[in-house]
């Protein structure tokens, strides 16, 4: 797997151990990475199908973005898996 597919997946599987409830921005991005954790939300909603909410508010005067996962309730939500090249899992 590669390192960009293994932080989406740390951060969906942080998203799953919290549903419905509304995470800091600030704790994502310690979760998914510094620089890139607001595309690896996005990378959780398109390439894993994950329902995440958004909203803002104002905390004295600061602007607070928070973040919600709601479990879709057929539990069809994706997982990302390495794909096998049939050559190489046949050898060996």
């Amino acid at each position: 797997m590669a390192p960009k597919t293994r932080m989406v997946e740390k951060l969906a599987s942080y998203f799953r151990s919290r549903p419905h409830e509304w995470v800091d921005g600030r704790e994502l991005q310690r979760v998914g990475g510094e620089y890139a954790w607001r595309t690896r939300v996005s990378d959780c909603r398109r390439q894993l199908g994950m329902t995440i909410d958004n909203r803002q508010r104002k905390v004295k005067g600061k602007s607070i973005s928070e973040y919600r996962y709601i479990p879709d309730e057929s539990g069809t939500d994706f997982c990302l898996v390495r794909e096998v090249d049939d050559a190489s899992s046949r050898e060996g």
